[in-house]
């Protein structure tokens, strides 16, 4: 299982895109083609990520993305949120839905984990992610296409 799910990586692709191209317009086509991302899915997180204010599409002619200014402040944490709704390390910690009925030995730890996982993809923003890719970077090695980022 990954933390961090495809349309999450995708989102982030899309994001990268945008960012080394702003201020000029990207559009939908153009940023699918480049970053290998399937055109369908890219429009639906388009308009999720439009109605958070991350990103804002611009109908016509000239038309296409661009970000917007609460991009620098969005986290990692906040963007798996709002593509993938909560994150927890265990059942226990979704809305509290331990099913244990007496004292966990291990919730304290997992506890602790939990916090710790959160307070991490809590301290990274997205431009802090895009600027570590220099324009010249060849896009295609950006993300790998078997997950992000690998070594």
């Amino acid at each position: 299982m990954y933390l961090m799910k495809k349309n999450t990586e995708y989102a982030l692709k899309a994001l990268y895109s945008l960012y080394y191209s702003a201020p000029q317009l990207k559009t939908l086509n153009h940023i699918a083609i480049e970053m290998k991302i399937p055109k369908y899915l890219l429009r639906r997180l388009m308009q999720v990520l439009g109605r958070a204010q991350i990103v804002q599409a611009t109908n016509g002619v000239n038309g296409g993305y661009a970000l917007l200014k609460k991009f620098n402040k969005i986290t990692l944490y906040e963007l798996i949120i709002l593509l993938q709704g909560e994150i927890s390390i265990n059942k226990c910690f979704m809305n509290n839905q331990c099913e244990s009925k007496t004292v966990c030995p291990i919730k304290k730890k997992l506890s602790y984990i939990q916090n710790q996982l959160i307070e991490t993809l809590s301290s990274v923003t997205v431009i802090e992610l895009a600027k570590l890719f220099k324009p010249g970077v060849k896009k295609n090695n950006v993300f790998k296409s078997k997950g992000a980022c690998h070594e």
